[in-house]
């Protein structure tokens, strides 16, 4: 029970952050009119849809139809954003930019890993599979079954810790409660994807360190010495 509920609805927390972080800089960028503010309109839509799908579909649930309700919860959404002052957006805006680009990329990257590197999950080697520890095929694989390496899940967990980006905003107790709950939390969703058979320990070690990489490196390029890109 414990590994079925991470397995269904331990991403959630990300997309709901990301989704948050996109609306966040596509108000921000629509107000300044810059160029790029219906790019992450699209990137907000984007994460609105998964955060709504993903339950359904990882439960066998989803039907298109229910496309539709992510839809109008975004147009309700965004307009409800209209009421967050200009002030508030300039302050927090390369907070949330940092925030949706390493959840963004730590979705990405490791699917696209999972594609060319082509390990069979825990529970087909038990079934009497060939294991392969570290083997890259020669073709693009489509097949769910040898997606082991990395965990996508436990990466998409591990993207939360793009909060510590709020350091400078938080009391010293209240930014070691958060490291300790998102560590904990991560930990669990490691946990979990082993004890469904989905995934190795290095599936998932690996998994939780790609998103810390990507949110160093994302952190580093926009505010080192407060250099602002996006004006």
């Amino acid at each position: 029970l414990f590994a079925n509920l991470f397995y269904v609805f331990g991403e959630l927390p990300s997309l709901i952050l990301g989704a948050l972080a996109w609306l966040w800089m596509s108000q921000y960028l629509k107000r300044h009119k810059h160029m790029l503010w219906k790019w992450t309109c699209v990137f907000y839509l984007a994460f609105m849809i998964s955060f709504f799908i993903q339950p359904l579909r990882y439960s066998n649930r989803f039907e298109y139809w229910m496309l539709i309700i992510p839809l109008i919860l975004s147009l309700i959404t965004f307009r409800l954003f209209d009421k967050v002052t200009d002030e508030q957006l300039n302050r927090y805006h390369l907070h949330f930019l940092i925030i949706g680009l390493t959840i963004l990329f730590s979705i990405l990257l490791p699917q696209l890993l999972k594609l060319i590197w082509e390990r069979p999950r825990p529970y087909l080697v038990i079934s009497g599979k060939n294991f392969q520890a570290w083997y890259i095929g020669l073709n693009l694989t489509f097949d769910n079954t040898t997606k082991s390496f990395p965990s996508g899940h436990s990466a998409v967990a591990a993207s939360l810790l793009s909060l510590t980006v709020f350091k400078m905003e938080m009391k010293n107790r209240t930014y070691k409660l958060l490291k300790f709950i998102l560590f904990l939390y991560i930990l669990m969703m490691m946990i979990s994807r082993m004890i469904r058979e989905d995934h190795y320990l290095s599936d998932v070690l690996f998994g939780a360190v790609i998103p810390y990489l990507i949110y160093v490196n994302v952190k580093n390029l926009f505010m080192k010495d407060n250099n602002e890109i996006l004006k």
